[in-house]
């Protein structure tokens, strides 16, 4: 379970712990009409943004317009890959 803020995105864990991930951009947020009654929380892959799954995620909000599409932009970090 997590929860979104405009720049923050909070992982509620099981036990007390809780993480907070500061991110360098404001999500993407997709809605066609005045009131939702659905949410898609979209997350991107490794070396991906938001951007690159906006046009995909505006088609089905287009296409069903109760739903409101929310897609954060993971921070940028370093990582080791195949061993590197």
């Amino acid at each position: 379970l997590f929860c979104l803020s405009k720049q923050n995105l909070l992982f509620i864990m099981s036990k007390p712990a809780q993480k907070s991930i500061q991110f360098s951009q404001a999500p993407v947020r997709l809605k066609k009409g005045n009131t939702h009654t659905a949410t898609i929380i979209w997350m991107h892959g490794l070396g991906d943004t938001a951007n690159g799954w906006k046009d995909a995620l505006e088609r089905i909000v287009n296409s069903l317009p109760h739903i409101q599409a929310i897609l954060p932009t993971a921070p940028k970090m370093s990582i080791t890959f195949q061993g590197g």
